[in-house]
């Protein structure tokens, strides 16, 4: 018998959470791209980066968004 593979793929957009209360509560940035474990280019990875001087500066490498993302607000937009 022949091997099968399967791969799930969520069809939904990737979302940055964002917590001001230490974890209590979270709230939801959603991208407007996929993200997750089984999308393709996964072996490198998304990369979320905090400013060391500003913390309301993310930024945010994935290979299903073009590029480097950039947040000035936290990640709220």
């Amino acid at each position: 018998m022949g091997r099968r593979r399967h791969v799930h793929q969520d069809p939904d957009n990737g979302a940055v959470l964002r917590s001001y209360d230490k974890g209590d509560t979270w709230r939801t940035t959603v991208l407007p791209f996929h993200l997750g474990g089984n999308m393709p280019g996964r072996t490198m990875g998304e990369r979320l980066a905090v400013d060391p001087n500003n913390d309301n500066i993310l930024y945010l490498a994935a290979p299903s968004g073009n590029g480097l993302w950039r947040s000035t607000d936290g990640g709220v937009r």
